[in-house]
């Protein structure tokens, strides 16, 4: 799904405040979603006139909040979240009730753990999944004027990468799956080069 209609609105949109918390029109929405939901073309050329930058945040948060399962597949869920699993302060920092981590915590053995699972995970998932990261971090980059921090960031989009139906109701779980994207999205370079992300795609 093309996010925005082109460069120049990209930028621009990394720029508005709080661009994935305000609500668009719902009426435009729902006309984008029918858009992109339609064959054959799913959206593709769609002329942006009389839509906002709000309208193609919420849509996008929609589509990836009603996938199937999240994009980290749920058989991967346990395996990504363990990096961080005894040293969330260590490696995004300390927040307000948080257990003591144990240990020190290996920030290159993370990221090359990550690397690993990346590659593991089903071709669409992993060009998906890098696709995001690389988008969030650059909203995150653009934090002083969009309020977008990549904790912001992931508390909003967690649900759609990584999550599971077991742990909805316990604080705890959810705050180690946000930990988790914090740290792929601020991390998220290390992740880009040399990944094979459309390489297993069909032609």
């Amino acid at each position: 799904m093309h996010f925005l209609c082109g460069r120049a609105d990209f930028l621009v949109a990394t720029e508005v405040e709080g661009i994935f918390r305000l609500a668009g029109a719902e009426r435009r929405i729902k006309e984008l979603q029918a858009i992109f939901n339609s064959p054959e073309r799913y959206g593709k050329g769609l002329d942006w006139t009389g839509y906002t930058v709000h309208d193609a945040a919420n849509v996008l948060r929609r589509y990836l909040n009603l996938l199937p399962e999240p994009i980290v597949p749920r058989e991967f869920y346990a395996r990504f979240r363990e990096p961080l699993l005894q040293h969330q302060a260590e490696a995004v920092g300390e927040k307000e009730g948080q257990g003591p981590d144990i240990g020190n915590f290996d920030i290159e053995g993370a990221i090359r753990t990550y690397q690993q699972l990346i590659t593991e995970i089903p071709p669409l998932n992993r060009q998906l999944l890098l696709y995001l990261l690389d988008l969030l971090a650059v909203f995150a980059a653009k934090a002083e004027q969009n309020l977008m921090t990549a904790h912001n960031l992931s508390s909003i989009f967690q649900p759609g990468l990584i999550h599971d139906p077991s742990h909805n109701f316990s604080p705890a779980e959810y705050r180690l799956n946000q930990d988790v994207l914090i740290f792929l999205i601020e991390k998220q370079d290390h992740f880009l080069v040399g990944m094979q992300g459309t390489a297993a795609l069909p032609k």
